[in-house]
């Protein structure tokens, strides 16, 4: 008789992602990990392959690093992506923001009007981009950026609700600069193409995906990396194995997977809090309603000058910051 343990994939596994992207199965929890670089590089090493230079910022990880209050808002900027987030924690541990759906974001795209998934590997590092403005689509989701650590964690929810994949992000150690003026505090970090996805079809035993390996590899045919940082970007996969996957450690044993903005009283209004226990107040943009980029109001159908109590809240807490981030447009 199979079990449905017999029935499980190979680690080895091939496939190609919802996005379009290639994935292959490198691991399960609590059954090893398939090493994805030649372990000749330490992870202080291939960090120091990748680092950059931020002017006026901080790293996070410094004692003198900015902290950001709960309910504040954030830009989340990887260079060619800019995301306004709102802080739900920042301890000594890491940030944590909450991006809900239809959050203004401003990204890089084909000059020539094609979406980025439809720009083949061979010319998807050369051809010419602009930067637009567009909304974040889906759920809502939880992201949390450890201190020092070139990766950031990535809670996603399924429609209805429910947790529905942990997507870890390769990326640079973040740096910050703090509120000044008009302008929100800032998060600054660049993508490394590289990413990871756990399965949470199985709990216990989480199937985990390595992402994208093929545009890393173009990246590098195409010059934006080098092949020794290639495997800089892959010594990090696999420090993310070694230190979040195999312990489980946070923030994956934290319990953001379950997190939600929810009223908790009437009492006490609008608060957000996770497992029960009172946070913050939600902003008013956890609504359904994405009026802010809109010419029409997508919960309501109405157009966005006629506007509702909610989506009006939704207008006002995101189109100062929002203000900011298409001047972006014109300092690029």
């Amino acid at each position: 008789m199979h079990t449905l343990a017999d029935m499980r994939l190979p680690i080895g596994t091939r496939d190609v992602s919802a996005s379009g992207g290639t994935v292959e199965l490198v691991g399960r929890r609590g059954e090893g990990w398939a090493p994805v670089s030649s372990g000749e590089l330490s992870l202080a090493e291939a960090v120091t392959l990748l680092a950059e230079e931020v002017p006026e910022t901080v790293d996070a990880a410094a004692p003198d690093a900015p902290r950001f209050s709960p309910g504040e808002v954030v830009l989340w900027n990887y260079r060619r992506v800019v995301e306004v987030a709102r802080v739900i924690r920042d301890d000594e541990h890491a940030l944590v923001v909450w991006i809900p759906s239809g959050s203004g974001r401003l990204e890089s795209a084909p000059a020539d009007g094609r979406r980025t998934r439809e720009v083949s590997l061979e010319e998807r590092f050369t051809v010419p981009w602009v930067m637009a403005e567009s909304t974040w689509q889906g759920p809502g989701l939880v992201r949390v950026a450890p201190h020092g650590k070139p990766w950031s964690v990535w809670f996603f929810r399924d429609p209805d609700g429910g947790p529905g994949g942990v997507y870890v992000n390769l990326e640079l150690p973040h740096r910050r600069a703090a509120a000044t003026g008009d302008e929100p505090a800032r998060t600054f970090s660049r993508d490394l193409v590289l990413d990871l996805w756990l399965s949470l079809e199985n709990p216990g035993s989480e199937d985990v995906w390595l992402k994208d390996a093929d545009e890393l590899d173009a990246a590098v045919t195409q010059g934006r990396y080098s092949a020794e940082q290639r495997e800089a970007i892959r010594t990090i996969a696999d420090a993310v194995s070694r230190e979040v996957l195999a312990p489980w450690g946070r923030p994956l044993a934290e319990g953001w997977e379950s997190w939600l903005p929810a009223r908790s009283s009437r009492r006490g209004g609008g608060r957000w809090r996770r497992g029960g226990r009172a946070g913050f107040r939600p902003p008013p943009w956890t609504s359904p309603c994405r009026c802010p980029t809109l010419r029409r109001c997508e919960r309501t159908g109405r157009a966005r000058g006629s506007g509702t109590p909610t989506a009006d809240r939704h207008r006002r807490a995101v189109d100062p910051t929002m203000a900011v981030v298409r001047s972006m447009i014109h300092a690029r």
